[in-house]
């Protein structure tokens, strides 16, 4: 069984995301919600997870990058699915899209494409 986190301030989002996970040979993980990195920091510190899965636009930040640090700077070590409204640029070089595993558009989601972008997540080693 495995944890994910899932960091998306919009509640609509993750009742579908729940949803879809329960289509999915993942329908027996746990789900914790985080409607900011910061509560989700507080997610890390008090239990172990598998896969984080990020949305591109958590308040206050613009965009993942800052999210991402600040799930570092929480020893985050571990995968990073990242969902977003709009295509999403990731440049591999920069150490902190080395934790991004995958990306999924949201209009995208279903729960075909949700099971592949969780196995290609966990089927990778930590970037330390």
């Amino acid at each position: 069984m495995k944890a994910i986190l899932l960091i998306d301030d919009h509640i609509i989002f993750a009742k579908i995301f729940a949803a879809y996970l329960l289509r999915t040979k993942f329908r027996n993980s746990t789900l914790q919600s985080a409607r900011d990195v910061y509560s989700a920091t507080e997610h890390l510190e008090s239990k172990t997870f598998d896969l984080i899965v990020l949305d591109n636009r958590i308040p206050p930040h613009f965009n993942y990058v800052e999210s991402v640090k600040l799930l570092i700077s929480a020893n985050w070590q571990g995968p990073i699915l990242l969902v977003s409204g709009d295509n999403v640029n990731v440049d591999t070089d920069v150490l902190e899209n080395q934790y991004i595993r995958d990306f999924i558009l949201k209009d995208d989601l279903n729960e075909h494409t949700l099971e592949q972008a969780i196995v290609k997540c966990l089927s990778f080693p930590s970037p330390k």
